[in-house]
C-alpha cells in the first residue's frame, strides 16, 4: 500500500491535466482509505487496554484534520493550476 501511495502521489505531482489530477486524486484519497485499518490494528495492538480509546480518539482526530487540510489545499492547488492556462 505504501508503494502504491507513493507511485499515486508521484503521478499525482507530474500530472497538469486538471481532470486526470481528479482521478488520480480520488485513487490516492482510496489507497490511504484502504491502508486505514492496518495501522489502526497496529496501534490497538500494542496499547495496554486502558489507553486504548485515547489513542483512538487522537488518531481518528489527527486522521481526519489531517485530510481536511490536505484536501484544502489540493482545491487550491488545482484551482491555481487552472488560471494559469494548463
Amino acid at each position: 500500500m505504501q508503494l502504491a501511495t507513493g507511485v499515486a502521489v508521484f503521478a499525482l505531482g507530474s500530472t497538469r491535466n486538471v481532470p486526470a489530477s481528479v482521478f488520480l486524486y480520488l485513487g490516492f484519497a482510496g489507497l490511504q482509505f484502504m491502508s486505514g485499518p492496518g495501522i489502526y490494528s497496529l496501534l490497538m495492538s500494542r496499547l495496554p487496554d486502558e489507553d486504548r480509546s485515547t489513542a483512538s480518539a487522537i488518531q481518528n482526530m489527527t486522521g481526519a484534520l489531517s485530510q481536511a487540510g490536505v484536501a484544502v489545499i489540493t482545491g487550491i492547488m488545482l484551482l491555481d493550476t487552472g488560471t494559469q492556462g494548463y
